[in-house]
């Protein structure tokens, strides 16, 4: 014969399984994959931003389904160049998306050339300085929910990891305790290597993710890195052998920077402006 402990626990037990269904019902609802944070990125910098940063690079304002910028929920800096979007999800989170609006291509010509040694010194004080300047917005804007997400690409993609390690982290600031970074082309941020919650997106050979914007100890400081690269074995035993064709897949490697050599500042900005295969 069972008791009311027994009864009691099992009833505790059913509660606490419902509880976590519920939990994990409602991350599938309102997790944002890999594309679905390109979009966001992209969409913060709304035409005349992109235009300003990128030039006539294809751009694209559509949002993921569910989610929309939030009425008057724009913060900017416009002594820098930055700007910080709230968006609203049907599903209840918030998240919080960055972007600049600096010219990229002066940018790239100017670490490219070593015409100007303070580069990185540039690039890291404009995203931490943004972060900062615009915390006190952000933080009115959201009201009283805090940010599930935290999105950016290029500088933009800096800031925003910036801005989620200067609120102290998941459940901290203005970070709820789930709070995600992801970020699509950008540069190192710290010297906390693979430890803030979240995932980065970069192309092998996108240069904004390289040295040339963060040497050590400057380092990508989100705990999962997506590389996209080549890893195809492309080696032709015979020179009358045709070369094995290109295998572009994402890798993993938390810490890993892209390539800093190139020629054309034009081409490795046709990688760095198109993450549409996230």
């Amino acid at each position: 014969m069972h008791g009311r402990g027994d009864h009691a626990q099992s009833t505790s037990m059913l509660q606490s399984e419902r509880q976590t269904t519920r939990i994990q019902d409602f991350l599938n609802k309102t997790e944002l994959s890999a594309l679905d944070g390109w979009k966001v990125a992209q969409a913060t910098y709304g035409q005349r931003g992109w235009q300003l940063a990128h030039g006539a690079a294809s751009y694209s304002d559509t949002l993921p389904a569910g989610w929309s910028f939030q009425r008057r929920g724009t913060c900017s800096n416009n002594d820098n160049g930055a700007i910080a979007k709230i968006l609203t999800s049907v599903f209840g989170p918030k998240a919080v998306s960055f972007a600049h609006t600096n010219n990229m291509e002066d940018l790239l010509t100017r670490a490219k050339n070593a015409e100007d040694a303070g580069v990185i010194d540039e690039v890291q004080d404009l995203i931490g300085g943004a972060a900062k300047s615009m915390s006190d917005c952000i933080e009115r804007k959201l009201g009283n929910v805090k940010a599930t997400y935290v999105i950016g690409h290029g500088l933009g993609g800096g800031t925003a990891v910036s801005y989620y390690h200067q609120q102290g982290g998941r459940g901290e600031g203005t970070l709820s305790a789930l709070a995600t970074v992801l970020t699509y082309g950008a540069p190192p941020t710290g010297p906390d290597m693979c430890e803030f919650h979240g995932t980065r997106y970069l192309h092998a050979n996108d240069p904004i993710g390289s040295s040339l914007f963060g040497n050590h100890p400057i380092e990508h400081e989100v705990i999962t890195g997506r590389i996209y690269d080549d890893t195809s074995f492309r080696r032709r035993h015979h020179v009358y052998e045709r070369r094995r064709a290109s295998t572009w897949q994402w890798t993993d490697d938390c810490e890993r920077k892209s390539t800093g050599s190139f020629s054309s500042v034009q081409a490795v900005l046709g990688f760095h402006n198109n993450y549409d295969y996230s």
